[in-house]
């Protein structure tokens, strides 16, 4: 009965060591004051090599898209899209049979806001990365508050 308890212990133990979470895109934040109400709220996407992470703007139908969610309060407002430098690589997905955009490295995402008053954005990104190599894909993410007083 011990020498059971044991066996499975070890086998249990080796399975939680093998088990990885692949993360090939880190996120950085960064907020740029554009005047007293303004603001651009930067997301810095570093991503391993050679992984590549899908862009924003392309057609329904293929890899999923790299999204944006900033929660709303009466606290501020989006001033025009998500924008992305550099621009994105295109390329023609023959899986989806549409042209897709992806970045290599890193990029950087950036939001102007207008707020009202002092207050906390959040935003949730979600998206996917691609190996180059492999062909392995995962599901990315990153939260974030931003403080803007």
């Amino acid at each position: 009965m011990n020498k059971l308890f044991i066996f499975l212990l070890v086998f249990l133990l080796s399975i939680s060591t093998n088990a990885q979470i692949i993360t090939p895109v880190k996120w950085e934040y960064r907020v740029k004051k554009v005047s007293a109400s303004e603001f651009e709220l930067q997301a810095l996407a570093l991503i391993d090599k050679p992984w590549h992470l899908y862009g924003q703007y392309f057609e329904d139908g293929g890899p999923v898209r790299l999204t944006f969610h900033f929660i709303e309060t009466a606290n501020y407002e989006l001033i025009r899209k998500t924008l992305e430098s550099p621009k994105p690589k295109i390329e023609r997905d023959e899986i989806f049979n549409i042209d897709v955009q992806y970045f290599s490295d890193k990029a950087l995402f950036t939001q102007k806001v207008k707020i009202t008053k002092a207050t906390d954005i959040k935003v949730v990104i979600e998206g996917q990365a691609c190996n180059d190599n492999t062909g392995m894909c995962v599901m990315v993410s990153g939260n974030h508050t931003f403080s803007l007083k």
